[in-house]
């Protein structure tokens, strides 16, 4: 809570720096960092300059790989950003890999979530996201799937995610979709279900003015769970 009438007025800061290096021919180092984030004065005058009591980085790697970037392909390996579909069914920072081909619009991509407390490859313990998104350029959008292993305290879980997306600019108004369907197993009695829309039409009445809705419809009820 912020007081009697649940209101904070606070000052926060983020200084953000992000850093290409070019190291060889189409190879670069790419750094994101974040300093000095915190609130102004909630630990006195010293807030910003010193790391205090952990609740919040004063100093952090928001990301750090190596990309390589040729005639055919694309790759990039570390700390990264993911997103698969247009609204992100898949969205998030993390360490991983990506590779794109140039040739054909093929996107693939894999996530290292958690290695859950070991690094033995015979305690299937790891957490990964994998994902392939495939362009098609006549419906400015594409088709993808994701697949989450999930391994949790009672069995092996999984979910995944299968979808479509499109983007049409058709002058006077700009028309913008996406469905995705989910699934997938929690455990052997309980399922993973759902289903969800994403409609966006909008039209730019002037250059200060853009008039548009969104219609969403969401559905996830199983007699499993």
């Amino acid at each position: 809570g912020g007081g009697a009438d649940n209101v904070m007025n606070y000052f926060q800061q983020r200084l953000r720096v992000a850093t290409k290096i070019a190291v060889a021919d189409g190879v670069s180092i790419n750094v994101r960092n974040d300093f000095t984030e915190e609130i102004w004065g909630r630990n006195g005058q010293n807030s910003v300059r010193y790391f205090d009591d952990g609740t919040t980085a004063e100093f952090s790697f928001d990301k750090a790989y190596v990309e390589v970037a040729k005639d055919a392909y694309t790759l990039r390996l570390g700390q990264q950003y993911f997103k698969v579909g247009k609204i992100g069914v898949v969205d998030h920072i993390g360490t991983g890999a990506y590779f794109a081909l140039k040739s054909i619009p093929l996107t693939l991509t894999f996530t290292q979530m958690d290695e859950g407390g070991s690094q033995d490859d015979l305690a299937s313990t790891d957490r990964v996201v994998y994902s392939a998104q495939f362009g098609i350029k006549p419906i400015g959008g594409n088709v993808f799937v994701g697949y989450d292993d999930a391994p949790n305290a009672n069995s092996e879980s999984n979910l995944y995610v299968v979808g479509a997306n499109f983007g049409f600019d058709l002058g006077a108004v700009k028309l913008m979709g996406e469905l995705d369907i989910f699934g997938g197993a929690f455990n052997a009695t309980t399922d993973y279900f759902g289903t969800q829309l994403y409609l966006d039409a909008s039209s730019k009445l002037s250059d200060n003015l853009t008039l548009g809705g969104i219609a969403l419809y969401a559905a996830g009820d199983d007699t499993d769970v």
